[in-house]
């Protein structure tokens, strides 16, 4: 398979190091490579996605992949999703529709707090059943 390089100029937004900056973000293999500070004329801004680190998404009275839809356009690239609302109206099934819907659109949905789950015996069935289809996407 043929490697794909990507490069885009801009001004680069460090929310690390609290600045902006004039530079190149390179890409390969749909990974960044480097990131250089370069004068160049381009007057768009490159900055990093968005990670919500704990939100309920059946909360937002939308599917997995509606939600994401929405998502994605404001600069949110991932989730940690805590699924006890849907576990505890649907079990096992709703957790494995949350998880397969998600898998609809580019939003990395990760799925947190299994520990909630009653009894035992779901519980650990859930964990189990998650795992696997998470290794496999």
């Amino acid at each position: 398979m043929k490697q794909q390089n990507l490069e885009f100029r801009g001004n680069i937004v460090d929310v690390v190091g609290e600045r902006i900056f004039k530079g190149i973000v390179i890409v390969r293999d749909s990974k960044i490579a480097a990131v250089r500070e370069e004068d160049n004329e381009e007057n768009v801004y490159i900055l990093p996605g968005l990670i919500d680190a704990h939100i309920h998404i059946e909360s937002s009275m939308l599917v997995p992949s509606e939600f994401a839809r929405l998502a994605v356009v404001h600069g949110t690239i991932g989730t940690v999703s805590d699924p006890h609302e849907i576990a505890n109206v649907l079990g096992v099934k709703g957790v494995r529709f949350m998880i397969e819907n998600g898998k609809r659109y580019p939003l990395n949905f990760i799925l947190v707090h299994l520990p909630v789950f009653r009894p035992p015996a779901l519980r650990q069935q859930v964990a189990a059943w998650a795992l696997r289809s998470w290794m496999n996407c």
